[in-house]
């Protein structure tokens, strides 16, 4: 198994499309992070400006995930300070296939997520009733 840290990960934002990055958790009591770079073969137009590319960020925590769109300028420093707070996610370049390939790979995610808050609502509401 090859060892890759965040100072020797290769990240030229030309040839990295989305890149995943989560802790390793049959690592112990060390901190391992698992890195996954995606690059699509059939290159669409990304959307970028003379700040950078604009990204579709998806963090998550558990069973809770937060996804929103951001520019990235330098996208190894903004991955590295996720990493130093133990943050995981997902990052890809906002293009014309980026909504298909998110919808895809947090489908799951987001029905899991979804049906937790409805249960939580179900439950409180049960707790109500029987405090009547």
């Amino acid at each position: 198994m090859q060892t890759t840290n965040i100072k020797s990960l290769k990240l030229d934002e030309d040839d990295v499309d989305a890149i995943s990055f989560s802790m390793d958790a049959d690592a112990g009591q060390e901190t391992c992070w698992n890195f996954s770079i995606m690059k699509l073969t059939d290159r669409p137009e990304f959307w970028h400006n003379e700040l950078g590319y604009k990204y579709q960020v998806v963090l998550y925590k558990g069973d809770r995930a937060e996804v929103f769109e951001a520019i990235i300028g330098d996208l190894k420093y903004y991955i590295n300070n996720l990493i130093g707070i133990k943050q995981e996610g997902m990052i890809m370049k906002k293009c014309s296939k980026s909504d298909e390939i998110m919808e895809k790979l947090f489908r799951k995610k987001y029905i899991n997520e979804l049906s937790y808050g409805l249960v939580q609502i179900a439950s409180q509401k049960q707790k109500e009733l029987e405090t009547i």
